[in-house]
């Protein structure tokens, strides 16, 4: 990568939390936007892909693999994707590096009949203050796959 606007900031809230890790900085949209992403979690890879490159990539590694594709928009630098909760259509952002699945809280009593296991939580966030949250297993989530609806689950 050449080139990149690098800003400052400090990031100590961010060791404090993860203190194994030292953390020196963190890349995020400007660094991936011209680049197909494959987040593999379980085996803790990033492979950043020329889009040009995807569909010999995807024939080399996924030949018999099903994919599922989700169109999204972005705004600003965020992928969103719309979902289904229920009747009801949500705009839901994509954090790759958010710990936990939030929602708006406004929107509670719109999709609260859709959760089990509603409970209070604490949330902590980077700065350590702890709020009481509103929490539950969200039961189904649909979503557009390329055009058509399919259904996914939350567990």
């Amino acid at each position: 990568m050449k080139n990149q606007q690098v800003l400052t900031l400090d990031l100590s809230q961010l060791e404090q939390k993860e203190p194994e890790i030292e953390i020196h900085g963190i890349i995020g949209y400007e660094f991936f936007e011209g680049y197909d992403l494959l987040i593999d979690y379980k085996n803790k890879k990033l492979t950043l892909i020329l889009p040009k490159a995807y569909q010999q990539f995807k024939k080399k590694h996924f030949s018999n693999a099903k994919l599922t594709g989700i169109p999204f928009q972005l705004s600003g630098h965020i992928p969103v994707i719309q979902a289904q909760i229920g009747k009801k259509e949500y705009a839901l952002g994509i954090d790759t590096g958010a710990k936990t699945n939030l929602m708006a809280d406004g929107f509670f009593k719109s999709f609260s009949k859709h959760l089990k296991k509603i409970d209070i939580d604490t949330l902590t966030g980077l700065d350590n203050n702890r709020i009481h949250v509103k929490s539950g297993i969200l039961k189904m989530l649909k979503f557009k796959e390329k055009g058509k609806r399919r259904d996914g689950c939350v567990e």
